[in-house]
C-alpha cells in the first residue's frame, strides 16, 4: 500500500507503470469531502496546532489547484468523507 498525495497524473502513471512492472495490481482511492467540510476541518487543525501547520484559506485554495484531476481513464474507488 503507497499512502501518498499523488497529487500529478505525470506520478500517478509513473507508480501504475512500477506497480504493473513488479506484477501487484493498482488499486486507486480518491478520497474526498465537499471543499467547505475539508476547510472545517483544517480550521478544527488551525485551533490546536500542536503537532500539525496553520494553513490559511488562500494557502489551501493554492495547493487544491495544484491537483491534477483524475482522468477519466483512471480507474479508482470513490471514498467520500463528507458526512464522517
Amino acid at each position: 500500500m503507497l499512502d501518498l498525495g499523488f497529487w500529478s497524473r505525470e506520478l500517478r502513471d509513473a507508480t501504475r507503470e512500477r506497480v504493473a512492472a513488479c506484477g501487484a495490481t493498482v488499486r486507486l482511492y480518491d478520497v474526498r469531502c465537499a471543499d467547505d467540510v475539508a476547510w472545517q476541518r483544517v480550521e478544527e487543525r488551525n485551533s490546536d496546532p500542536s503537532g500539525s501547520l496553520r494553513m490559511v484559506r488562500n494557502t489551501f485554495d493554492v495547493l487544491k489547484a495544484k491537483v491534477d484531476p483524475l482522468g477519466p481513464d483512471e480507474p479508482h474507488v470513490v471514498v467520500d468523507t463528507t458526512d464522517t
